[in-house]
């Protein structure tokens, strides 16, 4: 009895969880984007300071 309500709860379980992750992978691109950029235009600023600077 357990075991069956143990694999009913798995069965049913699965499809949420991969949904979760499905929208939590969505989610992070823009996130993992907007870093991305975020620390590519910083370092390009730093750049431009130090060459003004001299």
């Amino acid at each position: 009895m357990a075991t069956n309500k143990f694999e009913a709860a798995k069965e049913n379980s699965w499809p949420l969880l991969k949904n979760c992750l499905i929208i939590f992978a969505i989610a992070s691109i823009p996130g993992l984007a907007g870093g991305y950029i975020f620390l590519s235009h910083r370092s390009f600023w730093q750049q431009a300071e130090a060459t003004k600077a001299k």
